[in-house]
């Protein structure tokens, strides 16, 4: 009776053992599962921020194209600007002249009357 104890008990120890093998296969697996799981979720975030990033460069790229654009338009328009305000200048001198010599013609017609 004493060694058919002992067989069952040590059946039993044998089945405690395996249970607790695969107890710790389920668990070491289960991490497994949740250590890849965080990571994929970890690139996938990367993923967004780098895509995120290079929206935000292609965004400032065009800014930045967008800038130089208006730069070039501002300074052509400064180079129109510089070029009216010269004939104005001219301008005014010549209706200087053109008064001077009125005021001139108007002082001979009356020194002729």
């Amino acid at each position: 009776k004493t060694s058919r104890s002992n067989m069952i008990r040590s059946k039993v120890l044998a089945q405690k053992s395996d249970e607790e093998l695969q107890q710790e296969f389920i668990s070491t697996s289960s991490a497994q599962k949740q250590a890849t799981t965080a990571a994929a979720n970890f690139l996938a975030q990367l993923r967004v921020r780098d895509e995120m990033t290079m929206r935000t460069k292609q965004k400032l790229e065009q800014s930045v194209s967008d800038l130089k654009s208006c730069k070039q338009t501002i300074d052509a328009q400064d180079a129109e600007i510089r070029t009216l305000k010269e004939k104005l200048a001219k301008y005014e001198e010549f209706v200087h002249d053109f008064e001077n010599i009125a005021k001139k013609h108007a002082y001979i017609c009356m020194l002729k009357d």
